[in-house]
């Protein structure tokens, strides 16, 4: 728990490398599926002008809002990421200023990411995606999600991808992990709109 709270669960190597991706693309929104403790979301909330964190679970909702109490920039949801991110990106594209996405919801034996994925695909925005316990290729070292037996991996969400960045994009992996030591993946267009 302490590790969670720290944000990033642990892995300032991860808050380094988000945070270069918020520079670079200009966000000014960050969106987050899966906010457990909310450790994570009150990193992000000093990091960009905006952030809106999805959880579904009524437990860890109670505790991340208490937890995130007078944080003014972060708006919780309540509710599972397939259906309330449509919502809150149709919202989001309102808003001037690019979009990180941090997905995170994938726990337990549920898997919405193929869903989330739909769901910027159909917004038509191009943000800056970052996928987190995420294999990496060739690291046995990184931690990662499976789901009914299949690990998320490029080859899962290639397809996915494809929707989202119409005219092309660039990814990449972490190299470096502290913390949990989880797989993480950052995806980008290639252009700008």
């Amino acid at each position: 728990m302490a590790r969670n709270l720290r944000g990033f669960e642990g892995d300032t190597h991860l808050k380094a490398s988000v945070q270069r991706r918020i520079d670079k693309f200009h966000v000014k929104q960050v969106i987050e599926t899966g906010t457990y403790l909310g450790g994570t979301t009150k990193v992000l909330s000093g990091m960009a002008e905006k952030v809106v964190t999805i959880e579904s679970n009524s437990e860890y909702f109670v505790k991340a809002a208490e937890y995130l109490t007078g944080v003014e920039n972060v708006y919780m949801i309540f509710g599972d990421s397939e259906k309330e991110l449509p919502k809150v990106l149709a919202e989001a594209q309102n808003d001037p200023g690019g979009i990180l996405l941090f997905l995170d919801a994938h726990w337990y034996d549920k898997c919405p990411l193929l869903e989330e994925l739909q769901a910027i695909a159909d917004a038509d925005i191009w943000p800056v995606i970052v996928i987190h316990d995420f294999v990496v290729p060739g690291r046995r070292d990184l931690g990662y999600d499976s789901y009914k037996g299949q690990p998320l991996n490029y080859s899962y969400i290639k397809e996915k991808l494809a929707k989202i960045y119409p005219l092309g994009y660039q990814y990449e992996y972490n190299s470096l992990a502290i913390g949990a030591k989880r797989g993480v993946i950052f995806i980008y267009p290639a252009t700008t709109k």
